[in-house]
């Protein structure tokens, strides 16, 4: 029997699935500390296991995705769905060595070697001898945070494969553990660039087009310009992916009012003058 699949497929794909259920049972041990009962975080990893597909009272894989934006962005305001999404990216895990990788977010305990500095630089300026005080402060630190939850310390962070160097777009805490207390190697889920542009028929979450559909709603009776500004915004966010085109004509726009069917019209026609419109036909799953 054919099952039909109404996104790309590589939406569909287990091991991107399997990371974004991974990032989200991490991010839960932290919004959650005060559980610290393992066979009940058990339970609840199970739950978000079937998150995808399983949960009767979710939608089948938009909910996950959007899920996941909803966490990632919404509380760690990390963008982690257009990586995890990107059809022009591979995922894989492996064991890297930390000396191969570069954080990829500003930590004030090593200021003065500015934004997303090397692991390397951050593990010779931690251990000289001059900043001895800053890496006890640093350990200690390191451990207080480690008994805030259930143990997190062993998961498997996100890296993407940037110039040089593996950039973590998740697991900077972890990384910076690795070099305080001398580890030499960590697990990783790498992202591995396979085309240009990096980011191309990504998710786009869908409360992202229907709060713009909703803004256009209020502001359309007075202002009738607000049509072609936010035409094309939403044509810029959806004209690279066939998941953002099928979610904003098929769920963020209602069929029954006229203010939704004029942006639609002018979304449509800001597609067709797109250089880049990807395809929106459906996939099917043998």
């Amino acid at each position: 029997m054919l099952q039909q699949h109404i996104y790309p497929e590589h939406l569909y794909d287990p091991f991107r699935r399997s990371t974004a259920v991974e990032y989200i049972q991490h991010e839960m041990r932290k919004l959650f500390p005060g559980i610290k009962d393992r066979n009940l975080w058990e339970m609840i990893d199970r739950d978000i296991r079937g998150w995808y597909s399983e949960n009767p009272t979710l939608m089948p894989v938009r909910d996950f995705w959007n899920g996941l934006h909803a966490i990632s962005h919404g509380f760690r305001l990390k963008n982690i769905v257009s990586f995890l999404t990107s059809k022009n990216i591979a995922w894989h895990e492996e064991e890297v060595r930390v000396q191969a990788l570069s954080f990829g977010s500003y930590f004030e305990e090593f200021e003065p070697l500015g934004i997303m500095p090397t692991v390397v630089a951050v593990h010779d300026w931690f251990f000289d001898p001059k900043n001895k005080e800053a890496l006890e402060i640093a350990r200690t630190k390191s451990k207080e945070q480690s008994v805030l939850t259930v143990n997190r310390d062993d998961d498997r962070i996100f890296v993407v494969h940037k110039g040089e160097h593996l950039r973590v777009i998740d697991g900077n805490r972890r990384v910076l553990n690795t070099v305080l207390f001398g580890q030499k190697t960590i697990i990783a889920n790498i992202g591995e660039p396979i085309a240009e542009p990096m980011i191309y028929d990504a998710w786009v979450p869908t409360s992202t087009l229907v709060d713009l559909v909703s803004f256009h709603r209020y502001f359309f009776e007075n202002n009738h310009q607000i049509t072609e500004r936010i035409a094309k915004v939403v044509a810029q966010l959806i004209e690279t992916s066939t998941a953002g085109q099928h979610e904003f004509r098929n769920y963020a726009i209602s069929s029954h009012l006229q203010e939704d069917q004029t942006l639609l019209e002018e979304v449509e026609k800001e597609l067709l003058s797109s250089s880049n419109i990807v395809s929106t036909s459906s996939t099917v799953n043998t």
